[in-house]
């Protein structure tokens, strides 16, 4: 195919990009200290959360799913890690709060919860899980 007199080299090409394609540094942002983690909690309701939480510094935020009765529902999460205490606000779509105060020990945690509904009653329960860092 083509005259075998012409040859193309593309070893050349290569040193000739090298050599003169300017050097580009692409000045990304700081990966925001944020170390993700997973946080799954069951909730004495026989409900359960899954969240993906983002950690900078000792503020959490996150997002997620509540299932409960073979429903699903989008959850977003906001808190803090004081040591081995654990607070997190979540919320619903359907605009239902849920308020823990988790205990830490390793990957386990273990605490109370408030549920507050959106015409204020509040109900109380026990949750526990696991977080993996």
């Amino acid at each position: 195919m083509g005259d075998s007199a012409v040859d193309i080299s593309m070893d050349s090409y290569d040193e000739f990009v090298r050599n003169n394609i300017q050097k580009s540094s692409v000045d990304l942002p700081a990966a925001k200290a944020a170390a993700q983690s997973r946080l799954g909690l069951d909730l004495g309701d026989q409900s359960h959360i899954d969240l993906i939480l983002s950690q900078a510094g000792g503020e959490l935020s996150g997002l997620g799913n509540m299932t409960w009765a073979n429903q699903t529902e989008q959850v977003k999460a906001t808190g803090s890690l004081r040591g081995n205490k654990l607070s997190l606000e979540v919320a619903t779509l359907s605009n239902m709060i849920y308020k823990f105060d988790l205990a830490k020990k390793g990957s386990a945690v273990l605490g109370d919860y408030s549920q507050i509904d959106p015409e204020g009653r509040k109900l109380r329960g026990i949750a526990d899980g696991r977080w993996e860092t």
